[in-house]
């Protein structure tokens, strides 16, 4: 008889181990988001301006770019992996730090590329109908100056973290708006906040309810509809592969397209919605396209069943 490796026999213990809460999941997943949030808010903001100092536009944005990563890294990522391990007992199984098969990531990745045209004019199509009624309505008016007036404050910041020099520079724009959020933000949302929501909803609840709170995190008035619907896709990728490193990938493609629009467009990728030269009947037929095209692949993938990973990190 052969003899039993003892560290593997204690590591085949470990992985078989029931994911198990110290308090309610529930609990655990909203003092979670509510530490998190206080500590990237308050946090964040305390660190850029020891660093910058209240002369916030003229700060180097290389600088900048730095002190965006590390507050995300140290205010979002590691206090979800802090919590992981204080509320349950094994961190690795309730983040799903698994790789998923290559079949279901490229279904993803197919649906994903479906996705994203809808939710590019899905967002057009909602501000033209804005733009309509706030020239027609004196409170909607209102409401379209404050949010324009927070687009002015926002676009400079936009155009600093984006604007490239050179090569290093644009790597380094690629890492703060695409790898950063797609790690910290994915582990944080789908995998330590859904994850403990499914704990004690049904899974479509937990990956609803994720994708709210993950598009209210962002504050985009305009884009909160879409930002539920991709954080949701997100949320549906990570329960439907079991891994974290599904919405990982996606998130990095999805903000990866938003980079590269802005590195070949330059500033008019920010630049204001133009209701004159915009047609309503191209958003639509462009939304009735991309929706049947990504149902059939979320269809197909429904239909190939939950998968656990096939090989663990």
């Amino acid at each position: 008889m052969e003899p039993v490796n003892q560290e593997n026999k204690d590591n085949n213990s470990v992985e078989s181990q029931e994911l198990t809460p110290n308090i309610n999941p529930v609990s655990a997943a909203f003092i979670a988001l509510v530490a998190i949030f206080l500590l990237y808010q308050i946090g964040g903001a305390i660190v850029t301006l020891a660093i910058t100092g209240l002369n916030f536009e003229k700060a180097d944005a290389n600088v900048l770019r730095l002190t965006q990563i590390a507050g995300q890294f140290f205010f979002m990522l590691v206090p979800a992996i802090f919590f992981s391990k204080l509320f349950y007992n094994h961190p690795v199984k309730l983040l799903r730090l698994r790789m998923p098969s290559l079949k279901m990531l490229l279904l993803f990745t197919g649906a994903l590329i479906a996705l994203v045209p809808v939710l590019e004019h899905m967002t057009m199509l909602q501000e033209y109908l804005f733009i309509k009624s706030a020239q027609n309505n004196a409170v909607m008016h209102q409401i379209k100056e404050f949010i324009d007036e927070l687009f002015r404050m926002l676009e400079g910041t936009m155009l600093k973290l984006l604007t490239a020099q050179n090569y290093f520079e644009n790597v380094l724009v690629i890492f703060t708006v695409a790898v950063t959020p797609a790690i910290c933000e994915e582990i944080a949302f789908r995998g330590l906040f859904q994850r403990s929501l499914e704990m004690r909803f049904k899974p479509v609840t937990a990956i609803m309810v994720s994708g709210v709170f993950f598009a209210l995190f962002h504050f985009n008035l305009l884009q909160l509809i879409p930002l539920v619907i991709i954080g949701a896709f997100f949320g549906y990728a990570a329960y439907k592969t079991d891994s974290i490193i599904t919405p990982i990938i996606l998130h990095f493609l999805n903000n990866l397209y938003s980079v590269s629009v802005f590195f070949v467009m330059g500033k008019e990728a920010l630049n204001e919605f133009e209701i004159m030269t915009y047609s309503p009947l191209n958003s639509v037929l462009i939304l009735l396209g991309g929706v049947v095209i990504f149902g059939v692949i979320i269809y197909l993938i429904s239909k190939t069943g939950k998968e656990v990973a096939v090989e663990k990190m």
